[in-house]
């Protein structure tokens, strides 16, 4: 699955950002990121939370 994500953050300044950046990304299970040597986990995901991101487009072993 996929889904469109937004939001202002904070940009290289370490500044809140001035306009809204948007990406869409690939919609995994909670199971697949928890398990999978190809994500950067440092937590379980909680109830309320997704994993999400973009397939290793550059071949190195990683989600982004």
């Amino acid at each position: 699955m996929a889904c469109w994500v937004a939001g202002w953050g904070i940009n290289e300044e370490n500044e809140k950002a001035t306009r809204l950046k948007q990406i869409g990304v690939n919609i995994f299970s909670k199971n697949w990121c928890e398990t999978s040597e190809q994500v950067r986990i440092t937590e379980s995901i909680g109830e309320n939370n997704i994993c999400a991101g973009l397939p290793d487009l550059d071949g190195d072993g990683f989600t982004v």
